[in-house]
């Protein structure tokens, strides 16, 4: 299956784009987090084809990263502060 590698590339594209586009409300993190385990994916099916726990860590770092950006309110407090100008 030659087609899957590009075509989860793309998915994975999108999904950075959108989490990309929700900076401002979600912060940072989860778009660095899904950054991250786009990496990790990537690196495991082009470098280690072999090993699971790499593309077990990549998807579990989209996931979180998803979810941080679904609930900003729950994000880490030390990382994502949000500044009042008077």
């Amino acid at each position: 299956m030659k087609w899957l590698l590009p075509v989860m590339m793309i998915f994975l594209a999108i999904h950075l784009f959108f989490l990309y586009k929700r900076i401002r409300v979600a912060g940072y993190l989860p778009f660095i987090i899904s950054m991250l385990g786009a990496v990790f994916i990537m690196s495991s099916r082009a470098f280690f084809p072999g090993t699971q726990w790499s593309l077990v860590a990549g998807v579990g770092m989209i996931l979180t990263g998803s979810l941080l950006n679904n609930f900003p309110h729950v994000s880490l407090k030390l990382i994502h502060k949000k500044h009042k100008i008077a």
